[in-house]
């Protein structure tokens, strides 16, 4: 059944000042000589580093190659009537992501809590279900006795909830350990049937908003964002738009922002770093103590590097792999499905999984449904036409909203992947490759440091990203050079 990206730092903490974001006494404790340094990225992880470290007395020069802060946090407005927008990067948060909350509270920004429906619905097997919420439907699969009786819940809690506590503390050097490596070895579905769950059973774990992720991710990547989303209370927005919190915080760095600044090259001795920007039409060179390098992976393969970054790093650099995500926006003249008691959002086993209302919380009488594609069926609509894109949703879509086309008043889509600038939706490790890559992607090398949800172990959310942020500013700000 449907449940959000639920969301609560469940003993993941931050390998960082500490497991929210540094108190004004933390911050007095970490300030030593002041440094001079460049933050290369205005997504949330390096929004964080630089905003830490201005609080720490330290100099900044915040490098960005697009004209607005907050990377893959991105409120689309244009393509819409009435005001209303769209999340292209994270939709929802909650009250667990205990970084995020202290900044969005410390920033002032008014949060929305995304109200649950009545009803939700289900497509699976070319059957639509309507129930509430804390049900489920007969579902069409062949399934055993043990497992029907058990139903989604009962399986999930059985074969998948039940590994949560093998995680262990990811912030810990020596993690991922034996039993974490265990888990690394296979993808949820693998997982799942090597302890004993049938193949429809398997095919049930899907209805979830993150169920296309379980036939290509390492387990133990899955898990440990499962685990963290699991003792969720709330789901949570911010009012007016996600793109809200990047705003507020490019309002406190000012003028130290620098956009339109294409990084290419970095380089150091055992005294500076040197950055090589493209900017205005030109090459240009500033060196500073340190550099936090806050852009995804896909993006820095393209940079020159010099010889000091080590041959570990460069292959964790090469080998990161970024999920392909197209999303498709349809405007919807009326929200019909409030008046059919239901949720907008829902959960099916079409060419796409999920189904999510982005006007829930918003004023108006239009919405805007999104279906969100994944993988290789991405890549493949991504190559149509635009309006061939939002004709081939509104068709898979009307089999979950019947009542779509007829209040059908147009559509939009996105994907990261064609966005030069982050070349992918987030990171993923598949199986064997959490165990191989993750202890080298966040380390520091000399005065090169890293942050970024790719370089925390809960990819793919605003927390890590957040987490990252503040554990690289507590790096440079704690060097003793």
């Amino acid at each position: 059944m449907l449940t959000r990206r639920k969301l609560l730092n469940r003993a993941v903490a931050a390998s960082s000042i500490s497991a929210v974001a540094a108190s004004p006494q933390e911050r007095r404790g970490i300030a030593r000589t002041r440094k001079k340094v460049i933050v290369v990225g205005a997504g949330l992880a390096g929004l964080v580093s630089a905003f830490e470290l201005i609080q720490n007395g330290h100099e900044v020069i915040m490098l960005e190659a697009r004209m607005r802060p907050g990377g893959r946090i991105y409120t689309l407005r244009d393509s819409f009537a009435d005001s209303l927008y769209a999340e292209a990067g994270a939709i929802d948060f909650g009250d667990g992501y205990r970084v995020l909350m202290r900044y969005i509270k410390s920033l002032d920004l008014p949060v929305m809590q995304v109200p649950p429906g009545a009803n939700t619905i289900t497509y699976a097997r070319g059957n639509r279900y309507i129930t509430p919420q804390d049900r489920e439907p007969e579902w069409p699969y062949d399934l055993p006795l043990a497992e029907r009786q058990l139903g989604r819940a009962g399986i999930w809690k059985k074969y998948v909830a039940s590994l949560y506590g093998n995680i262990g503390d990811v912030s810990s050097a020596d993690w991922p350990r034996a039993a974490e490596r265990e888990l690394d070895k296979q993808t949820l579905n693998d997982l799942t049937l090597h302890r004993g769950l049938s193949k429809e059973g398997v095919a049930l774990l899907h209805f979830t908003v993150s169920g296309d992720d379980y036939d290509h991710v390492s387990a133990l990547q899955t898990l440990t964002n499962e685990a963290f989303y699991a003792n969720s209370r709330r789901s949570l927005r911010l009012q007016g738009g996600n793109d809200q919190l990047p705003k507020a915080f490019a309002a406190k760095l000012g003028s130290r922002i620098r956009y339109a600044s294409k990084v290419v090259r970095v380089s150091q001795d055992s005294k500076k770093v040197q950055v090589s920007v493209f900017r205005r039409g030109g090459i240009q060179q500033i060196e500073a103590d340190h550099v936090i390098v806050a852009v995804p992976f896909s993006v820095l393969r393209s940079w020159q590097l010099d010889s000091t970054i080590s041959a570990a790093k460069r292959a964790a650099i090469q080998s990161m792999r970024y999920e392909s995500i197209v999303r498709v926006y349809i405007q919807s003249r009326t929200r019909f499905w409030t008046r059919q008691g239901t949720t907008g959002d829902a959960v099916s086993d079409l060419p796409f999984c999920a189904v999510l209302d982005h006007t829930v919380t918003q004023k108006g009488t239009r919405g805007i449904l999104e279906a969100q594609i994944e993988n290789a069926e991405a890549r493949e609509v991504w190559a149509m036409q635009p309006d061939e894109r939002v004709r081939w949703a509104l068709k898979h879509m009307e089999k979950v909203h019947p009542a779509l086309t007829a209040n059908f008043e147009g559509g939009t889509s996105f994907s990261w992947d064609d966005d030069p600038f982050a070349l992918g939706a987030w990171a993923y490790y598949a199986p064997g490759e959490m165990t191989a890559i993750y202890p080298h992607v966040s380390k520091a090398e000399g005065r090169i440091h890293f942050a970024g949800e790719h370089t925390s172990a809960l990819l793919g959310t605003l927390e890590g990203a957040a987490q990252s942020g503040l554990r690289a500013a507590h790096e440079v700000a704690t060097a003793i050079s």
